[in-house]
């Protein structure tokens, strides 16, 4: 049995998945820092009011509509990930929060094994049509980027 706080690093790595223009699944590693970036300049706006930031990485600025389609995508991927915790724990009451968690980010994340009931040295045949149908979901949707996904499901991007 691992520690603790060996499995929150794994969960953690599942969630920051991969490098910006990745394939791999998860919040990408840049969007992470531009937030963080973001989290630094709020704090200094209060010591500095009058100062004017702008978030640079690797010296170019990002802007501000960037700034936001960042804080968009995570908080969608928060939203997404919160909501299917609560429908797998409601579909399985028998499972441990650490194995409903660890499903749905490695299924948004794409990082194959989850831990708890279902890691590495499990399979998922037992986990349920309705389940299995969802991590699917949850699996391209992380593959393909939420709003992508989002846009592609919006009726207007079909109607014209």
């Amino acid at each position: 049995a691992w520690p603790v706080y060996s499995h929150l690093i794994l969960i953690l790595l599942m969630v920051v998945g991969a490098c910006a223009g990745s394939t791999g699944g998860g919040i990408k590693v840049l969007r992470v820092k531009i937030s963080l970036e973001l989290i630094k300049i709020e704090i200094q706006k209060y010591m500095s009011p009058r100062k004017v930031f702008a978030i640079r990485i690797n010296d170019d600025v990002i802007q501000e509509n960037r700034v936001w389609l960042v804080l968009g995508m995570i908080s969608s991927w928060f939203v997404l990930a919160t909501f299917s915790v609560l429908i797998l724990s409601l579909v399985h009451p028998d499972w441990t929060i650490e194995t409903v968690v660890s499903v749905v980010f490695s299924s948004l994340g794409n990082t194959g094994p989850a831990l708890g009931q279902y890691g590495p040295t499990q399979t998922w045949s037992g986990i349920g049509d309705f389940s299995m149908i969802w991590t699917m979901m949850l699996m391209w949707i992380g593959r393909l980027e939420i709003l992508t996904v989002l846009v592609l499901i919006h009726p207007k991007t079909w109607i014209g």
